[in-house]
């Protein structure tokens, strides 16, 4: 049912599969996930079972709700939560063997420095795996809705909310 009300999720379980199924072939002994659904670090955490991981969130209340779906799929000792933002979250060069960011990047506006950032925590040979919705044409979009309160509004009152890619970006 909820795919019929919110198709917009429905697009969620391709990326989510597409995030797996890259992560299956990686040897993971520490991995990253930054801010995707609940789902991704779950499956790929059950996929690899010694794994230990950093899950990466700026908002206090996802991560909250990270931390009690985790705990109850017994998987609290593996994890390590941070509510931070990528550029700002302390993490060490190098230090990861996989590194997910699923429908995240286009929400950040500075989406250059963001994926640089992920690109120096990656340890050689490992995979960075990230999805973004793709347009014809790229194209930012804002809103009135400052729903995540993370950047500032400009002197209209609105906030930036996601970017669209075209294959130039």
């Amino acid at each position: 049912v909820r795919l019929i009300t919110d198709p917009m999720d429905s697009f969620r379980y391709f990326e989510i599969d597409f995030a797996a199924r890259a992560a299956r072939e990686q040897p993971i002994r520490n991995y990253l996930d930054v801010s995707s659904p609940r789902l991704v670090p779950i499956l790929i955490l059950k996929q690899h079972r010694s794994a230990l991981s950093d899950l990466l969130n700026p908002l206090e209340q996802d991560l909250v709700e990270t931390q009690a779906l985790t705990a109850s799929l017994g998987l609290s000792a593996r994890c390590t939560l941070h509510t931070a933002l990528i550029e700002q979250a302390g993490l060490a060069p190098e230090s990861f063997d996989l590194i997910t960011s699923i429908s995240v990047v286009e929400h950040i506006p500075d989406d250059s420095q963001a994926i640089a950032s992920m690109w120096r925590l990656l340890r050689p040979n490992g995979k960075l795996v990230l999805t973004v919705p793709c347009a014809r044409e790229a194209c930012d979009e804002y809103t009135d809705l400052d729903e995540y309160a993370l950047f500032p509004k400009d002197d209209k009152g609105f906030v930036y909310w996601q970017r669209y890619y075209d294959e130039e970006a």
